[in-house]
């Protein structure tokens, strides 16, 4: 049996991390987990703020400036999302 962030049971979904950080022009690669465990399926990603984060095709998320964003990763019907805070060196 797996949870879903908001507890609730669920047999399939993407994890990923809530939050995550990036220095301004520094890059954090996405790792989103599939479940079940072992399911392939194609991702796609979408930056919320892109003045803040841009996020590839292979999620892999650039920091642009100083703030946050809300990146969403969705497979099919199921999404998940990581907030992202940009900090200057």
């Amino acid at each position: 049996m797996t949870f879903a962030a908001d507890g609730a049971n669920t047999d399939s979904g993407i994890l990923l991390p809530a939050t995550g950080t990036v220095v301004s022009g520094g890059t954090l690669q996405l790792d989103p987990v599939l479940l079940p465990f072992g399911v392939k399926a194609a991702i796609s990603y979408v930056s919320a703020t892109t003045s803040k984060a841009t996020v590839s095709s292979t999620g892999l998320v650039t920091g642009v400036a100083s703030g946050s964003s809300v990146i969403t990763a969705t497979a099919g019907d199921k999404s998940a999302s990581i907030t992202v805070t940009v900090t200057t060196e």
